[in-house]
């Protein structure tokens, strides 16, 4: 029998969109851990930024700059995070954001100026603003829907525990004047998590959600509505799962009715 057009592309893609068992609790916790430590570091550099001050010859005016430019950039990621996952595989853009959030936060941690301290900050925003769209969908896509309450209840746990953790966090940095080594930690958590990732997030190809159809010009036929949808699924249920903090990020994608 000859398959119809388009049929074993379809086939494909309904493979990597099954849901799986496996290794739930592991991803969940690189989800959760790539996210959190900005909110961390968002509500704790109040507390020591006297000492960032003092020790990088700069004014609060300098700091707060460097604080909304890393909110815009964190800002700027959440929105073109969703155009990348229809370009890029999300495990090789999963990598790549948390080497980027590892870096910044190196640059932080061994700050000479407060150019390269902002520069670090940047990169921290930047990176954490381009995952929730990256790390979310695949924890939702690749395990049954029931399973839905319980990640929608540890995301939000991981968030605002971050939130509630990070002021206490801070005073114990500025307590001990340590604020270089707490940078250094979320480096230190960057790199676990990548170094996680590496060994336990499967392959998926580029989701291809926009709306134009991706023509398979060998066999005749055409795809991409159904992918669309499921993609739209995806995102629906990864916005839901994430605290109303971390909504935006997934634009308006995510109020279509099916």
């Amino acid at each position: 029998m000859i398959p119809r057009p388009g049929t074993q592309l379809r086939a494909a893609q309904d493979c990597c969109c099954a849901p799986s068992t496996g290794r739930y609790g592991v991803s969940l916790a690189i989800a959760v851990l790539a996210l959190a430590p900005y909110v961390v570091v968002t509500t704790a550099y109040l507390l020591y930024q006297e000492q960032i001050m003092r020790d990088l010859h700069a004014s609060r005016v300098d700091l707060q700059i460097i604080a909304g430019i890393a909110t815009a950039g964190y800002a700027f990621g959440a929105l073109l995070g969703g155009d990348l996952t229809n370009r890029f595989r999300q495990r090789s853009l999963f990598l790549i954001c948390e080497a980027l959030f590892v870096i910044g936060s190196l640059l932080a941690a061994l700050a000479g100026g407060f150019i390269s301290y902002g520069a670090g900050r940047v990169l921290q925003g930047l990176a954490t603003g381009l995952l929730p769209v990256i790390a979310l969908p695949p924890v939702v896509r690749r395990f049954p829907p029931e399973r839905m309450p319980l990640t929608a209840a540890w995301v939000n746990i991981g968030f605002f525990g971050a939130v509630a953790l990070g002021p206490l966090l801070g005073g114990l940095v500025a307590g001990a004047h340590v604020w270089r080594w707490f940078y250094a930690g979320l480096s230190g958590i960057g790199a676990i998590v990548w170094a996680v990732s590496v060994a336990t997030l499967p392959d998926q190809p580029a989701t291809r959600s926009g709306g134009a159809h991706v023509v398979d010009l060998r066999r005749g036929g055409h795809t991409g509505g159904d992918a669309r949808r499921q993609h739209l699924r995806d995102l629906h249920r990864a916005a839901r799962a994430a605290p109303p903090s971390m909504s935006s990020a997934f634009g308006g994608r995510c109020g279509s009715r099916y």
